[in-house]
């Protein structure tokens, strides 16, 4: 008997690895990689494109506008509010226009999706919806960390306008946020992954990971970079190694906000900790005042 189509939501605060997870277990022949698809309205929205064929070739025009509503909880008809469009849809048995995940499915070989939103919000809506509690779809949930010291540093590189102790403050919330909704969710669905095991063994937390997901693993997978992705969006450090393999560089992009960190670097998993040379010692400080406390299980001395 065929295994159940499912979503593997990846979900975390941001710069703590859900990107790269998502490349790994999107390169499995099983899995199809979406990215942070909840930026997919957005984007569309913003840029008229989604960045690469995929969506053209596989939707038509009115599918991929009721696509990008469907998932992104937009209003399908103009006049029509979206919760009273889904409350009489499902009463009358006709709201598979709203499964945005299955008419995604429908599309491609794979059965396995990767959503790597990562948005609590996000999450938190999409398992609840009417293709889960339908049983048309299962769902696996995978919580990514960080030592929130080297998410710190990442946010203050890519984005140095931000306040360090509102940086603090925001990630004790945030924190809380994902691993309240974690203790939601059934044991049986749902695993977390330290970032830096994965960088540090990608081997034995990949093969974790397959077999959480319920697939066997596949060594090529750690070769990411090799392999077809349709992410909509994720971060550009680590998709700099699939344009450093297709075209032998990383973008000027990359390196005005990296340095040369990438530019240098070999197509491998490694584990970043940057952060440990470059964070300041009084935003160490002002993090461990803030945050330690709510950091000690996420942090990373080795």
């Amino acid at each position: 008997m065929s295994q159940k189509q499912k979503v593997v939501f990846i979900f975390g605060i941001g710069r703590s690895g859900s990107t790269l997870l998502d490349f790994i277990v999107g390169s499995h022949t099983q899995c199809f990689s979406l990215g942070e698809i909840s930026k997919i309205a957005e984007i569309y929205h913003k840029m008229g494109i989604l960045g690469n064929d995929f969506w053209d070739q596989k939707f038509t025009p009115r599918e991929k506008e009721r696509f990008i509503a469907g998932i992104s909880n937009h209003r399908i008809h103009k006049f029509i509010p979206l919760k009273l469009e889904r409350w009489v849809r499902e009463v009358i048995n006709r709201d598979h226009i709203l499964h945005s995940y299955s008419q995604l499915l429908s599309k491609i070989d794979q059965s396995i999706l990767v959503d790597s939103s990562k948005y609590h919000s996000w999450v938190s809506q999409k398992i609840v919806s009417s293709e889960f509690k339908k049983g048309l779809l299962d769902y696996r949930l995978i919580h990514v960390c960080r030592d929130g010291r080297s998410v710190m540093n990442s946010y203050l590189r890519r984005y140095p306008e931000i306040q360090p102790r509102e940086f603090c403050h925001k990630w004790v919330r945030l924190k809380q946020e994902r691993e309240q909704l974690y203790e939601s969710v059934p044991d049986s669905h749902k695993m977390t992954v330290r970032y830096e095991e994965l960088a540090s063994n990608p081997t034995l937390i990949t093969q974790s990971v397959c077999d959480f997901i319920g697939i066997t693993f596949e060594s090529d997978m750690l070769e990411y970079w090799k392999h077809e992705h349709h992410q909509i969006a994720g971060s550009v450090g680590t998709k700099s190694s699939i344009e450093k393999y297709q075209k032998g560089q990383v973008s000027d992009d990359v390196n005005s906000v990296h340095g040369d960190y990438y530019a240098q670097s070999k197509l491998e998993i490694k584990l970043d900790l940057r952060w440990r040379d470059e964070l300041s010692e009084e935003n160490r400080a002002l993090f461990e005042s803030i945050a330690g406390e709510e950091n000690r299980a996420y942090e990373w001395n080795d």
